[in-house]
């Protein structure tokens, strides 16, 4: 559902640790690599899709526009 192959050589968007860190605070004893590279996965996933609605909300616009707001962001995610 979300991303590609991760043994695939790619560059890494968002820090591995952090996430990590969230969800063993969040109450995870452990947290497998696999579970942490999907969860990545998923958060790319997320704002790639969010953006990509954003963008065809403020495109639509008249005038159009090109720059993203928090509005805009809130706008969208109120609808999820």
């Amino acid at each position: 559902m979300f991303g590609g192959n991760m043994n695939e050589s790619k560059k890494r968007l968002i820090a591995y640790a952090p996430i990590r860190d969230i969800m063993k605070n969040t109450g995870a004893s452990m947290v497998s690599k696999e579970a942490v590279e999907y969860m990545i996965d998923a958060i790319v996933d997320f704002v790639k899709k969010t953006t990509a609605t954003t963008l065809k909300i403020i495109r639509s616009n008249k005038p159009p526009r090109t720059k993203i707001t928090r509005e805009d962001l809130d706008l969208v995610l109120k609808k999820i």
